[in-house]
């Protein structure tokens, strides 16, 4: 029996994978007729094997005098496989088209290529089902293909399971949402919608490429990169194709006007904004109902309220400073004025924080430095450049032709610091040379 069993093995598997090529065949969509024409020969020859195999595993079973429920237990299992075999050979005949008569028309007859055969003569490549990663930007275009994997009658709800998790590319988080689910047909319609709430929600990407729109005409007014006509045109275009599939005309206006508010706000304020109760309020489900663009002007409102209120409670509390204090505040404040704090500084860290350009040090500014005041002006020039600070003001963030900072050298009286000075360097080696 063992013997038999065995031998049945390759032939179980052989049908296995022919059922499957068939569906995975179907699920492309456009199935080739001559694919499944051949994948069910091969069905049927396999098949007849696999009967012939089962018939001697059974009479060896009966052989071997074996118990009432092994044999049972034997026929319900190659009764699963006969049923597989039978869904392969059904949906395989439902795919496959009518062929067209080979016969030749006499010349009596009307032309058989009057433009109403469209049957195709030639063999299309398969479509590789589209792998999402995560992108919104990508969902429209990889839920146009899998959306008819998903209305496929035909197709069980745990196979569509298998069919979601293969197309998601390994290591994304679409991927980690969807394995999450316990992978049973049960599941797979709570998969999907929680990939769909996730990534496929229409408010949400019309904001992604309202503001794709944003990005298009910030770098037009800042002039940062100029993008070529060509490109533009293909940029706009698409991103006004993705709205128009999203039916952006019938969207509430407050869904296209709340990404231009929003991106109005400081980091600081969206952070609070995120963290606020309003951000999770759903308005539509109020009474009237209250659009997020709504609930988001209230919030700005309650944060202007709460600073007012803040700046009146400290109003008339503030110790008024001693002279010197009130002198060390505002020499600070003259040399805050003096040295102003550009975007690039803020971005690189705290103002305070700045390194001396010369020794690397942070407890001293770059024009104060003792070690500077022994090295050679073009040691100092190579110091600069490596910095990229600017030569007047030996500050981060902007060059010498754009600085705004008034610096007088005392000894040549051009626009930069004393250390920087190639004059009094020079002076002091002729000095050293007498």
């Amino acid at each position: 029996m063992d013997r038999a069993k065995k031998s049945r093995k390759p032939v179980r598997q052989q049908v296995t994978k022919l059922c499957n090529e068939i569906e995975a065949e179907i699920a492309t969509g456009v199935p080739y007729r001559q694919t499944l024409l051949d994948l069910l020969k091969k069905l049927d020859v396999a098949s007849t094997k696999f009967i012939n195999e089962d018939d001697k595993v059974k009479e060896a079973m009966l052989d071997d005098d074996v118990a009432d429920v092994d044999l049972e237990t034997e026929a319900d299992d190659c009764e699963k496989y006969q049923d597989k075999i039978l869904v392969a050979e059904r949906i395989a005949r439902n795919g496959i088209t009518p062929e067209v008569s080979n016969q030749i028309p006499s010349c009596s007859s009307t032309p058989a290529n009057n433009g109403t055969d469209h049957t195709k003569s030639f063999k299309l490549p398969k479509i590789e089902l589209r792998k999402f990663n995560g992108e919104l930007k990508e969902w429209l275009g990889w839920w146009s293909q899998f959306e008819k994997i998903h209305v496929d009658t035909k197709i069980h709800d745990s196979d569509k399971f298998q069919y979601l998790l293969q197309a998601m590319i390994p290591g994304t988080k679409p991927l980690q949402l969807v394995s999450s689910f316990p992978q049973t047909a049960e599941n797979y319609g709570q998969a999907l919608d929680a990939l769909k709430q996730t990534y496929g929600r229409e408010s949400l990407l019309m904001q992604v490429y309202i503001r794709e729109l944003l990005k298009l005409v910030i770098c037009n007014v800042s002039q940062k990169e100029k993008i070529p006509l060509d490109v533009m045109y293909l940029k706009l275009e698409s991103h006004l194709r993705a709205l128009k599939t999203l039916n952006l005309a019938a969207a509430d206006p407050a869904t296209w006007l709340f990404p231009l508010v929003e991106s109005s706000l400081s980091v600081e304020t969206l952070q609070a904004w995120q963290r606020s109760p309003l951000s999770k309020v759903d308005g539509k489900l109020e009474n009237p109902p209250r659009s997020c663009l709504d609930l988001m002007m209230e919030f700005i409102k309650n944060e202007v309220q709460g600073q007012q209120q803040i700046a009146l409670a400290q109003t008339g509390f503030q110790s008024s400073s001693s002279g010197k204090d009130g002198k060390n505040k505002r020499h600070r404040k003259s040399e805050d004025e003096e040295y102003p704090v550009t975007a690039a500084a803020l971005v690189a860290g705290d103002v305070k924080k700045i390194r001396c350009v010369f020794c690397g040090k942070n407890n001293h500014q770059s024009q104060d430095c003792f070690r500077a005041k022994k090295m050679s002006h073009e040691d100092k020039l190579a110091k600069v450049k490596e910095a990229n600070v600017c030569f007047r003001c030996l500050r981060p963030g902007h060059i010498f032709r754009k600085c705004k900072v008034r610096v007088d050298c005392p000894t040549c009286e051009k626009g930069h610091y004393q250390v920087m000075c190639q004059e009094k360097k020079d002076g002091d080696s002729e000095g050293v040379t007498k």
